[in-house]
């Protein structure tokens, strides 16, 4: 286990690094970046590194989801939260 996570570490550090840096882009550049990292870590990085070592147990599964979904809906209040707060006249779209 602890192979395959130092196998994956570097691997991680330049998706984060990518996709910080689409963060202060905007654009294509920003495009390009997001693009660049999703292929690393989803499309890239099981083939370059040995992820034998982890296991993926199924009773974790609807934890994770309840706590992307919650992730999701957080946001989402809060946009709204936000827009209601500022002026009319300001608001987008």
């Amino acid at each position: 286990m602890i192979k395959a996570i130092t196998g994956l570490g570097p691997f991680n550090l330049v998706t984060a690094a990518l996709l910080l840096g689409a963060g202060f882009t905007t654009g294509g550049v920003r495009l390009a970046l997001f693009g660049a990292g999703f292929l690393l870590h989803w499309a890239a990085t099981p083939y370059l590194t040995g992820i034998s070592g982890f296991r993926i147990r199924t009773a974790a599964l609807p934890l994770v989801a309840i706590l992307v979904l919650g992730a999701i809906l957080d946001n989402i209040v809060t946009d709204r939260t936000v827009r209601a707060d500022r002026p009319a006249a300001t608001r987008g779209a």
